[in-house]
């Protein structure tokens, strides 16, 4: 009898913490990035710091970013991280710039799209 009561509140314990994840994972799901999609597609790192304070004025007159200055972006972004990478040769493509990250290698590892008027990166592929 005593085992039968262990199983039973062993059980009992077991589906108290199966639906209480079944609830709580989609909430984390939904507010994990505060808005946007869910999952965090909508997220895009931003560059933070004097490097961003300094462009500032350049990118509130709308004028765009010339080739060097968004391989320089994505250089300060890349480097700090992965210093493994090369950053290839930015492509203009219309409103932005496509910069491919590169391994020791050569092979292309990432394409990073930069947004001339804002400064804004995002990885393409």
């Amino acid at each position: 009898m005593r085992q039968k009561n262990h199983f039973i509140g062993s059980l009992s314990t077991m589906v108290t913490l199966v639906t209480a994840l079944l609830l709580l994972i989609p909430a984390t799901n939904v507010l994990a990035c505060d808005w946007g999609s869910q999952g965090g597609a909508d997220y895009v790192p931003q560059r933070r710091g004097i490097e961003q304070q300094q462009q500032q004025p350049q990118l509130s007159k709308r004028q765009p970013l010339t080739a060097a200055q968004a391989q320089q972006i994505v250089s300060q972004y890349v480097k700090p991280i992965n210093p493994n990478l090369t950053i290839g040769k930015p492509n203009d493509a219309g409103a932005y710039f496509e910069i491919n990250l590169l391994s020791k290698d050569g092979e292309i590892v990432q394409i990073i799209g930069i947004d001339k008027y804002t400064g804004r990166l995002e990885p393409l592929s």
